[in-house]
C-alpha cells in the first residue's frame, strides 16, 4: 500500500484536503458502478494496470478517506 501510505505523508492542509476530495469522488464513482464491471489498478510508479477486485478497492478506498481524514483533523489542532 505505498500510495496510502504516501497519503498521509502529504505535508500541506491544502494538499490533505485536496486528496481527501480526490479519494471522495474515486469512492462514489466505484459505488456507482455495476458488481460486475471491471476495475483496473496501477501497482507502485508502473503504468501497466491489473484487473482488481472492485470491492476491495472501494473498501481500501474507504478506509483511505477515514485515516486520512482523522490525520487531517489531528494535524489541524
Amino acid at each position: 500500500m505505498d500510495k496510502m501510505t504516501s497519503y498521509f505523508q502529504l505535508s500541506s492542509q491544502e494538499e490533505r484536503e485536496k486528496k481527501i476530495d480526490e479519494l471522495k469522488v474515486l469512492e462514489q464513482e466505484l459505488a456507482s458502478l455495476k458488481k460486475n464491471a471491471k476495475v483496473y489498478q496501477s501497482h507502485g510508479n508502473s503504468n501497466i494496470l491489473f484487473i482488481a477486485d472492485r470491492d476491495k478497492v472501494h473498501s481500501e478506498t474507504k478506509l483511505s478517506i477515514t485515516k486520512l481524514t482523522e490525520t487531517h483533523k489531528k494535524l489541524q489542532k
